[in-house]
């Protein structure tokens, strides 16, 4: 399977304009409706980069090897 890179676009395009700081975010849990739910924020350097868009799609080998990195 070959890597999917996040696009940026909108991230340094913010950057530009008024933010100083750009927070990744992302949850885990049935939903707020169905049950709990865990959230977490990360604020990114500029040059930060992920090789996958949804990490749902990672073979567990891809995420092993990520997890080391």
């Amino acid at each position: 399977m070959a890597r999917i890179w996040a696009n940026m676009d909108v991230e340094n395009a913010a950057r530009e304009e008024v933010f100083k700081f750009i927070a990744g975010v992302d949850e885990v849990g049935r939903g707020a409706l169905a049950g709990p739910v865990t959230l977490g924020i990360v604020i990114l350097p500029t040059d930060f980069t992920v090789p996958v868009t949804d990490s749902k799609l990672l073979t567990k080998k891809m995420r092993e090897e990520l997890a080391i990195q």
